[in-house]
């Protein structure tokens, strides 16, 4: 089962998700001082978290904005997802200024428990494919017997390769190669239009002017012949096949 741990003043918050947590296999840790979060975090014989609550309403002797500053500023922590929620602390400028953090989501109390553990959800699933992202130094994909991809992860470059002829450097938008990215880890499966969204603008994500067939329809063009594998799923996504 895997584990989300809860950083704050009073064990109420992880009491209020703990039984959310459980139906969707999470278990729930509460940690109330931070030598103690730090220690846990440092610690090479205890599993990571999957994600780290912090709740902003706590009184000790450091900021909740100064823990989020240490764990993203860590090569050990800087890529758990950490979600941040108050009562107090509820201004855009509050907001704004803990994305700028970087944070995964800022979520005012009161909340509903099963919408929080929904909306933490589609973080670690976001956070699940950018991690297997991040443990290659590229992906290779052959998408027809005389053609193939090489995506470099490191230079978010594309070479396409066709009958054994040098590779064609191809150059992307961030949101172009993000896109790639997922149909090359996800190929041969087919992908709603909602779980596009979701992996590559986040969960708030609402596609009401065809933002992802227009960015599937440039990617298209700049593949070329390959493009073509990128196939329409009437009335649910795409699939791209390999």
């Amino acid at each position: 089962m895997k584990n989300i741990l809860v950083f704050g003043q009073e064990e109420e918050l992880c009491s209020l998700i703990r039984e959310p947590l459980m139906r969707e296999n999470l278990a729930c840790a509460f940690v109330g001082k931070t030598g103690a979060l730090f220690k846990k975090m440092s610690s090479s014989k205890e599993e990571k978290p999957e994600a780290i609550i912090i709740d902003l309403d706590l009184s000790d002797d450091i900021s909740g904005w100064d823990i989020c500053k240490i764990l993203k500023g860590e090569k050990e922590t800087k890529r758990i997802p950490v979600i941040m929620t108050s009562g107090k602390y509820t201004t855009p400028a509050d907001i704004v200024f803990g994305f700028r953090l970087g944070i995964d989501d800022y979520v005012i109390k009161p909340f509903n428990p099963n919408v929080f553990v929904a909306r933490l959800k589609a973080i670690l699933r976001r956070n699940s494919f950018s991690s297997d992202l991040q443990r290659n130094t590229r992906h290779i994909l052959l998408a027809t017997k005389d053609r193939s991809i090489i995506v470099d992860l490191e230079k978010r470059t594309v070479n396409l390769y066709a009958d054994g002829k040098h590779g064609i450097t191809k150059f992307f938008t961030p949101k172009e190669f993000d896109l790639l990215c997922l149909f090359i880890k996800k190929n041969n499966q087919t992908l709603s239009r909602e779980a596009i969204g979701e992996a590559i603008w986040g969960q708030s994500f609402f596609d009401t002017s065809r933002t992802i067939d227009k960015h599937i329809e440039k990617l298209r063009r700049k593949l070329g012949k390959l493009g073509k594998n990128i196939r329409s799923v009437y009335g649910i996504g795409y699939r791209f096949v390999a």
